[in-house]
Formats: C-alpha cells, sequence, structure tokens
C-alpha cells in the first residue's frame, strides 16, 4: 500500500512541474517595448544577429512598439518583430532606449504606418539583402506597393527607402519584397524628423514620468527574466513550489518511515 502511495505521489510532483513548466514557458511572448527618445528618434533594426555583414533591415522611430521575441544565438542581439517582418535590435540599444509598453491606450498601433504612392512614372526596386543591389525597375502602370514595413536610409545620407512587399502586373503578376526609393513616391520629402509619436507612446510617458524604468529584460539570460511577471503570476508560481515542496517531505517521510508490520515483529 506504501509503495503505491508513494508512486501516486511521485508522479503528482512530476505532473505539477510539468505544469508549471507549460504555464510559464511561454510568459514572455506577446510582450512589446516602445523607443523611448533618444538624439537620433530611431534605432536600427538588423537583418540578422550575425556581427560580420550585419545591415539594417529598417529602421523603428522614437514612439513605437516592437514585440520581444526573446535573445538572439548571439547573445549581442536580441530577436523582435516591427511591424510583421522579425529583425534584431543591438543588446546596448534594447537596454538604454526600449521600456515596456504597459498603457491600453496603444490599441495595437504598435508601429508607424506608412502608405505612399508612386509618382515617378519608372520605379527602381533594390533587393532586400542589399539595398545597394537591384532588384528590377517597373512601371508605375504595372507596380503595386502591397505594404510597407518600415523605412531605411543609409548613415548621413539624406536619401529614404521604404520597404516594401510589390505585386508588379506584367502579362502575370509578380509579387516580391524589396526596397523603393521614397522620391519615386508621394514622401519624396519623408524624414523620421518629422514623425510624431502615437497615442501610447504619449499616454506612457505621462504615466511613467520620472519613474526609472525595472522591466527591461535580461537578454542574454534565460526567458524567466523576459518579463516583468505580474503579482497574480507570481503567487501562482509560490504556490506551485509550496504544494511541491511539501508533497516531497510526504514523499521523504513514507519512504524512510518504519512500516508497521515490520516494526511489530520487531517487538516479538
Amino acid at each position: 500500500m506504501k509503495k503505491v502511495i508513494v508512486i501516486t505521489l511521485l508522479m503528482t510532483v512530476i505532473a505539477a512541474m510539468f505544469i508549471g513548466s507549460v504555464c510559464y514557458a511561454d510568459e514572455s511572448s506577446g510582450v512589446y517595448y516602445y523607443v523611448k527618445e533618444v538624439n537620433s528618434k530611431e534605432i536600427p533594426m538588423y537583418r540578422n544577429s550575425t556581427i560580420e555583414g550585419n545591415g539594417v533591415l529598417v529602421y523603428i522611430p522614437t514612439g513605437y512598439a516592437f514585440e520581444y521575441l526573446g535573445a538572439a544565438d548571439n547573445s549581442s542581439y536580441a530577436k523582435i518583430r516591427y511591424n510583421g517582418i522579425e529583425g534584431y535590435l543591438n543588446v546596448s540599444d534594447f537596454d538604454k532606449n526600449c521600456a515596456k509598453v504597459t498603457s491600453p491606450a496603444w490599441e495595437g498601433k504598435y508601429a508607424y504606418t506608412i502608405a505612399p504612392s508612386l509618382s515617378s512614372e519608372n520605379i527602381d526596386i533594390f533587393k532586400q539583402e542589399d539595398v545597394n543591389q537591384k532588384y528590377g525597375s517597373a512601371s508605375k502602370s504595372t507596380l503595386t506597393i502591397d505594404k510597407v514595413y518600415g523605412y531605411y536610409h543609409k548613415e548621413n545620407d539624406s536619401a529614404y527607402y521604404f520597404l516594401a512587399d510589390f505585386t508588379v502586373d506584367n502579362f502575370g503578376e509578380t509579387k516580391g519584397r524589396g526596397y523603393i526609393k521614397a522620391s519615386d513616391t508621394s514622401l519624396a520629402d519623408f524624414s523620421h524628423q518629422n514623425i510624431q509619436p502615437g497615442a501610447g507612446y504619449i499616454a506612457e510617458t505621462e504615466i511613467k514620468d520620472d519613474i526609472p524604468d525595472h522591466n527591461n529584460p535580461d537578454v542574454s539570460g534565460d526567458n524567466d527574466k523576459n518579463e516583468t511577471k505580474s503579482p497574480t503570476n507570481n503567487l501562482e508560481r509560490y504556490i506551485l513550489i509550496a504544494v511541491i515542496a511539501v508533497l516531497c517531505v510526504v514523499i521523504i517521510i513514507l519512504i524512510f518511515a518504519p512500516n508497521k508490520s515490520k516494526r511489530s515483529r520487531s517487538d516479538l
């Protein structure tokens, strides 16, 4: 009978530990961080996490937010998703220039929306992998911009590019993703310096004025550090730990407690 009880309690402990791991494994998913005010009014989002040949994919302007996905293989970077595309932030930028989204005023509007129309008659398209390499060209009448993910500019260069999904309808549709010059669109005078932050950022800065930010995740550590846990989650975790501890103590007592039949025989 004692063996049955011990086995049952062991299975209960294992099940409790498994449930705990499932409940807390994905706590960092769906966590958003916004870009605070910085001198450059933007931070770069890189296309990969390797230092050599790591180019900027798009820039995230001050006052807009991204989803934190976890630590990258290279501990110098954090993996993120911005406006539907994945990329990487330098950890130093993340730690110094980003804060956790807490205000409901964002209402899901995390990314800056760019919606240009085409203005030039002939448009050059450049490769997503390298803005210096030409993807191809298309006429205004055959090219459609489906979605713009963000903007890009070379360092110390006033020329802007938009990273976009596009469709070319020239004897059959061709879909792709690449950079289009802002000068070929209705936003020829685009500058990130003129981007105004959204309602979510305004609400965050009003709430957090003069309050130090302690919510930045340790992107080089484990997932438990990636998000500041709510008091409810912390309480649930403490209760689970206490239950497991009590069960472990009961198991130890049952294992080492003398069997009644053995004790009665020893008394004879």
